[in-house]
């Protein structure tokens, strides 16, 4: 049987070997986890083999312990077990410990999850659903493949919008500047912070893809960005202003990303979530591209103090730790 242990080497060599298991994802990479330790958080890897792994952020409290791994555990889902958590939780007290798998939801995987131990949070973060949007078809085809209402917003965006540009090494005020005027046509709270989309460009600088469209007088009324990671992509940042919802240049700066993605080599991507209750909007901006609707694994949980497990996740939740 394949021990856990912990992972005791560079970063450089936690990306390799995560790229060589079928369901790695930026989430579980370093430059993740470099953004994310910058704001609070501390990080603990573990390794069985080079059959799978499993990166988790933590906080300590007084007497214990909350880990989350995003994306992860990778690899083989038999053994996402005890011997596992035994890894990353010792030495850390009393541990609550979420993880969210991005594999594509398996009935006899899921059943073995349960059965070492796993339980459905009451309180998830997100919907384990997203769409998958594959690239390695040629530009014609996609385009063919659109609902012919995305099609025709597509084309009033390209005609009302400057032709998107590929945004190389913007400063995060300028990103932020989008996204106020977003959120106050919307009447929606604030996305992110300065520090935030400046801790995001600099650990994921290598992997992220910007586009930004751009009204007649060169103003940013929209911008798109996905993170890459070998052949796939993930939806990272989006935001518009009200004027650009008039020009339609959500549509313009998506199809512009997907064809830069397609030039780089990119085969899959995925559009970032979706949740057809809570963002139908969304849901149907994503839906009219006709990816591919995808349940994946989701959300699990465990704790040393099964009691304390449902505090712990109801706390999680309203802190929003699920976008970590």
């Amino acid at each position: 049987m394949v021990a856990w242990k912990l992972f005791d080497g560079d970063d450089a060599r936690w990306d390799d070997a995560l790229l060589a298991l079928p369901d790695h994802n930026v989430y579980q990479s370093s430059g993740w986890a470099r953004h994310k330790l910058s704001q609070g958080w501390r990080l603990r890897r573990a390794i069985a083999g080079d059959r799978a792994m499993v990166q988790a952020l933590y906080k300590k409290f007084p007497g214990g312990s909350v880990l989350w791994s995003r994306g992860g555990p990778v690899g083989e889902p038999s053994l996402w077990n005890d011997d596992m958590r035994r890894a990353l939780t010792k030495g850390l007290g009393l541990c609550y410990f979420r993880m969210c798998s991005y594999r594509e939801q398996n009935a006899e995987q899921a059943a073995a999850l349960f059965s070492a131990g796993w339980k459905r949070p009451k309180h998830p973060f997100n919907r384990a659903l997203t769409f998958h949007f594959d690239l390695t078809k040629d530009e014609k085809t996609l385009f063919d493949g659109l609902t012919e209402n995305w099609r025709h917003n597509l084309r009033r965006g390209q005609k009302r919008c400057a032709p998107p540009v590929h945004w190389q090494d913007p400063k995060a005020e300028e990103l932020i500047k989008v996204y106020r005027r977003m959120e106050d046509w919307k009447g929606i709270k604030e996305h992110f912070v300065e520090g935030e989309l400046t801790s995001l460009l600099s650990h994921l600088k290598d992997g992220i893809i910007l586009m930004r469209a751009d009204a007649q007088d060169g103003t940013p009324v929209a911008l798109r960005a996905c993170v890459r990671q070998g052949d796939r992509a993930w939806d990272l940042l989006a935001a518009a202003s009200n004027e650009g919802r008039k020009n339609y240049a959500s549509y313009a700066i998506f199809w512009a990303l997907i064809t830069q993605c397609q030039k780089l080599g990119v085969k899959s991507y995925d559009m970032g979530g979706a949740d057809p209750d809570k963002a139908r909007g969304v849901f149907d901006f994503k839906k009219g591209t006709r990816a591919k609707l995808v349940e994946f694994l989701g959300e699990w949980d465990w704790s040393t103090f099964d009691l304390a497990r449902r505090g712990f996740g109801w706390a999680l939740k309203a802190k929003g730790v699920g976008d970590s």
